[in-house]
């Protein structure tokens, strides 16, 4: 253990060594795991944010700087599934420092997939329930962030009991390791079951996710086509929008428009899955031809952050172009693309700003120049 380390375990046992529980500051502990796990993994920013989550979700993070943890946790009975969560998250805020796609470079889908999000969940309409689950609990990147949170929390707890005085809170350490040791052996045993029923005949999930994309870009396609036909009919200016038939259209449309929204979620994960060039030039075909719609221009960009997906220069140099032309600065730029190395892509990104920059001092000129000759 390195000296910094041991600072902040000391810190930790001084917060909880207390005569009673009750004593404890629960809110000055989780802060002090969290400095222990950043000095651990040594990344330097991470801000902790506390939402209303659902009951089953404990945290989540941005796999870059933020960490969101369910406020229902804030409890002191909840004091393992807290430190197990900040640990777990911030596990993940270190492979998305360390883990960038390369631009141009070659990703063959595996299974277990290399890396899985909450959006393979949206897949369960497409895989089974079990098999959306098995997808994510066998990915390398939820693997690793569970046995890092197993492996800290046992040498935390482990710490605690054997250098506690007080009784009390020796016996909540006591407790909270033997909690830990039962949970890894329970995540062990679900860990080899999910591997044992996960499917990988390649060939198979090759054409249930190709046929996937294929129906739920077929599908939008109608969507869009209605949009276009309806136009007019959802204009707020129009005089008749407050009749029934035009009502309808209105809640179709809104339909429609959030289906998009579950469509890039599908999408994401299905590319997480498996992704070929066919696949790939479906989906761009499709979403390029309707860059009018914010939601299928948006696709276009966060595809780009699954390494599957095999982004090229000119992906990128699209989705850069794309955010450039929303107004989003460099900063807000690399969060959409948050699993690529900001040096990568502020290489992509200088010609086009240097373009814009060009643009706008002829225009300027051209502009002097018109008004020179209207006061002559």
């Amino acid at each position: 253990m390195k000296i910094e380390e041991m600072y902040i375990y000391q810190d930790i046992l001084k917060e909880v060594d207390k005569v009673q529980i009750s004593e404890i500051d629960l809110q000055k502990y989780i802060y002090d795991v969290l400095a222990l796990s950043k000095k651990i993994l040594n990344i330097k920013n991470v801000n902790l944010k506390f939402e209303s989550m659902e009951e089953n979700k404990f945290g989540a993070s941005d796999n870059t700087d933020t960490i969101i943890v369910n406020k229902n946790l804030l409890k002191m009975k909840n004091i393992y599934e807290l430190t197990k969560t900040i640990f777990h998250e911030c596990r993940h805020i270190y492979q998305g420092n360390r883990t960038k796609i390369k631009i141009g470079e070659k990703t063959t889908p595996t299974i277990p997939l290399l890396f899985c999000d909450e959006t393979i969940f949206y897949l369960d309409s497409i895989f089974t329930q079990s098999q959306c689950y098995n997808f994510y609990l066998t990915s390398f990147s939820e693997k690793d962030a569970r046995d890092f949170a197993n492996e800290m929390c046992l040498s935390l707890y482990q710490y605690l009991e054997k250098n506690i005085k007080n009784h009390n809170p020796q016996k909540l350490a006591k407790i909270l390791r033997n909690a830990c040791q039962k949970d890894i052996k329970v995540e062990e045993k679900e860990y080899r079951e999910a591997m044992y029923s996960q499917e990988y005949n390649n060939a198979k999930i090759k054409n249930i996710v190709k046929r996937a994309t294929h129906n739920l870009i077929e599908k939008a396609r109608q969507d869009v086509k209605y949009l276009r036909e309806n136009q007019e009919a959802t204009k707020s200016t129009k005089e008749y929008a407050d009749f029934i038939e035009d009502e309808e259209i209105q809640m179709k449309v809104s339909h429609i428009n959030f289906s998009f929204l579950v469509l890039e979620l599908k999408l994401c994960a299905l590319v997480s899955i498996y992704c070929d060039d066919e696949m790939k030039k479906e989906i761009l075909d499709f979403c390029v031809s309707n860059l009018d719609n914010e939601t299928l221009a948006t696709t276009c960009i966060m595809l780009n952050n699954y390494s599957t997906w095999n982004p090229t220069k000119e992906d990128v140099t699209f989705a850069l172009k794309l955010l450039n032309k929303w107004g989003s600065n460099f900063d807000e730029i690399c969060k959409c693309l948050s699993r690529f190395d900001k040096n990568d892509l502020a290489v992509l990104y200088a010609p086009i700003i240097e373009r814009k920059i060009t643009k706008e001092k002829l225009n300027k000129q051209s502009s002097k120049k018109v008004d020179g000759e209207k006061i002559k």
